[in-house]
């Protein structure tokens, strides 16, 4: 039997240098609708293959699983650093607040195209200081920070000073640039904010029949001149009670817990009964033995146990000069 063959992965290649121009084209690339909106069904992988042709075509070329690969973790680190940098926009960590406000805190929200003129200039100046520093941010910034992945759209913090808060991370759509009406078509405006205008009752067809009154209305209740009573039966009273009468209930079945427990009433009625003809025993024999040592007399073994001398063993016979003889069996 032959083995399996080994999988080949192809031919090794070096570690890629992710100088400047080749990092801004492998951002190019991700920018990409098909690359950033994956809407094909396509898979990471191949999504991944892709985006290596076109950035690293020599080294795809050697091997396309490996430098996939390779583009796959700069990408990840890419995406790593980008939300280091991108937490200090946010409330949370090292957020940008308004310092005006009252209450709860602001927060001041970057568009994805950078700052614009409703942008605070604390925020501004933070912003600056990170493209100082990383110059690849701005480009990221403008189509990963609707990322809800990347950065959430709200969050619920625990409880405070002021309770339980929802962080709203990203603009809403009524924080974005207000675009005043007078910029709008009055056409396109009227159709966005219809006002309210009284809808046209629907025209009857006309017809040359004409309907009654009653038959135009909906859920009538029908005419009382039109219910009729139960219909007599013709079975008599007599012979409803005989038969009522003749019917027999079927004794329920004896279920396993019922016979269970008739077979413990019996064992209990058993052991009762026993335990009183042990305690009745008991008691002749102590009446007994007090007899033979002359506690009892005769006429006093009579008169108060004279129902239990047979029992006990004693039997009294009078003789002729009306003494009483007592023998013991």
């Amino acid at each position: 039997m032959a083995g399996r063959q080994k999988k080949t992965t192809g031919e090794p290649i070096d570690d890629v240098d992710w100088d400047e121009p080749t990092v801004w084209a492998l951002i190019a690339e991700m920018k990409k609708h098909e690359n950033y909106r994956n809407t094909s069904g396509e898979t990471k992988v191949m999504v991944h293959k892709r985006i290596t042709a076109a950035v690293i075509p020599a080294v795809y070329a050697k091997n396309p699983t490996a430098a996939g690969a390779h583009v796959k973790g700069k990408i990840g680190r890419l995406t790593s650093l980008f939300q280091k940098y991108n937490s200090q926009l946010r409330q949370t960590g090292e957020g940008i607040n308004n310092e005006n406000s009252q209450g709860p805190q602001e927060t001041d929200f970057v568009p994805a195209t950078g700052p614009d003129h409703d942008t605070s200039p604390a925020a501004r100046n933070l912003w600056e200081k990170i493209a100082l520093e990383w110059p690849y941010f701005p480009e990221l910034y403008s189509f990963m920070s609707t990322r809800p992945n990347i950065t959430p759209i709200a969050v619920t913090t625990g409880v405070g000073p002021h309770g339980h808060e929802t962080v709203v991370m990203q603009a809403l759509t009524n924080q974005m640039s207000h675009i005043d009406d007078s910029n709008i078509d009055p056409v396109l405006l009227q159709l966005s904010t219809p006002q309210d205008q009284p809808i046209p009752a629907p025209q009857t067809p006309a017809s040359g029949r004409t309907l009654s009154h009653e038959s135009s209305k909906e859920n009538v209740a029908p005419s009382s001149s039109l219910k009729h009573g139960p219909k007599p039966s013709s079975f008599s009273q007599d012979l409803i009670a005989k038969a009522s009468g003749s019917i027999m209930k079927v004794p329920r079945k004896c279920s396993f817990e019922d016979a269970m427990l008739k077979d413990s009433q019996r064992q209990f009625e058993s052991l009762r009964e026993c335990q009183a003809e042990a305690l009745l025993l008991k008691k002749h024999k102590l009446l007994l033995a007090e007899f033979q040592v002359g506690i009892w007399t005769v006429e006093e073994l009579l008169a108060t146990n004279s129902q239990n001398l047979d029992q006990l063993g004693i039997t009294t016979r009078t003789s002729v000069d009306d003494t009483i003889e007592v023998k013991v069996l």
